[in-house]
């Protein structure tokens, strides 16, 4: 399968993201490799809420969600394997799942993001990458702040 990896921007993503009923996380690969344990917090929103900046950047949307990663916690290296639209799209075309990760804020000083070898900081609210199951990642947040992230999950168009 071919890589897809990108970088994208949309222009207003109006919701009150950080009032809502977290759900928490726990990296279980934090926790095998060094017995520590890390977290973040993810929330499903509607589709519906997403719809017109999927179509700007590419892509059919079929799940959206916003992760909350506080500060002091890792998401170590790995590769997304999109569980959630596999499972409610059994047929989706495997070349074409795609995810958007679009930052929510504008960087902190110690926040990181990395695809591949590419790493990633000083990123502007609403930019993000588009990538697939092919592109190898990690976020770190060692900010003394939370850090928010759109995920659009979809087929590339």
């Amino acid at each position: 399968m071919d890589k897809i990896f990108k970088k994208c921007s949309i222009k207003n993503f109006d919701f009150d993201f950080k009032n809502q009923p977290w759900s928490s996380h726990k990296d279980i690969t934090v926790s095998h490799t060094i017995n520590k344990e890390t977290y973040h917090y993810q929330i499903f929103i509607n589709v519906a809420l997403v719809r017109n900046i999927s179509f700007n950047i590419g892509i059919d949307v079929k799940t959206a969600s916003i992760i909350l990663q506080p500060p002091g916690h890792t998401i170590h290296l790995h590769e997304d394997k999109f569980f959630k639209l596999k499972n409610e799209y059994p047929n989706a075309p495997v070349d074409r799942i795609v995810r958007a990760n679009i930052f929510l804020e504008d960087w902190v000083w110690g926040q990181f993001m990395q695809f591949d070898d590419l790493a990633v900081t000083k990123w502007k609210k609403n930019e993000g990458y588009i990538f697939n199951c092919t592109v190898p990642h990690l976020s770190t947040n060692a900010s003394f702040e939370n850090k928010y992230t759109l995920q659009i999950t979809g087929l590339y168009k």
